[in-house]
């Protein structure tokens, strides 16, 4: 059974505050995805007591208590100076068993779509979900300059037996993506 949580108010101000701080640090590296509209920085660091509170959420969600976060978290901004903002329905293709997708800041409406469910993601909230059991995706949009959407990735594996998702399709026009790619044109 997929199991898909969303949750709004994710962490107090004060963790927001310091989630956005870490992002700019010393030692962060960023990275140009210009096919995906986004900069995408690696490195960043969280307070341990942020990576505990996310370790309990999971489990609480999950009932797995073998899975551990991958560090460092990933932070990306999606934004029209970097390409057009894009996120086509994939899986990730990874080992991790779970994702935390969490929207920092935005200052535009771009929902998260997983399966055939649109999730509209305010600020300071998340969805906890399978990326490689759950085909997620954004609909189109068109940025205007200046719009842009925050989000940092926090993922979590099984260290004692990590999945292979590598079989999974990776071309946007497999057949198994072909009803969530019909649900998105209905959406433009």
């Amino acid at each position: 059974m997929k199991k898909i949580i969303k949750v709004e108010n994710l962490f107090t101000p004060q963790e927001v505050a310091n989630l956005a701080l870490s992002i700019k640090k010393p030692g962060v590296t960023e990275h140009i995805d210009d096919e995906l509209g986004r900069i995408r920085y690696e490195g960043i660091t969280v307070r341990r007591s942020v990576e505990e509170k996310l370790i309990d959420f999971v489990y609480e969600q999950t009932g797995q208590t073998n899975l551990i976060m991958n560090m460092p978290p990933q932070y990306v901004e999606y934004n029209r100076q970097y390409g057009e903002p894009n996120l086509r329905p994939h899986f990730d293709r990874d080992f991790n068993e779970y994702i935390i997708d969490y929207q920092l800041e935005s200052n535009t409406s771009w929902p998260l779509g997983v399966d055939l469910d649109v999730y509209e993601m305010p600020d300071n909230s998340a969805v906890l979900f399978r990326p490689n059991d759950s085909i997620h995706w954004r609909p189109r949009k068109n940025f205007e300059y200046g719009e842009y959407v925050k989000m940092l990735f926090f993922r979590f594996f099984d260290p004692i037996n990590p999945a292979d998702n590598s079989h999974l399709p990776h071309n946007p026009a497999d057949e198994m993506f072909d009803e969530v790619n019909a649900l998105r044109d209905s959406l433009d």
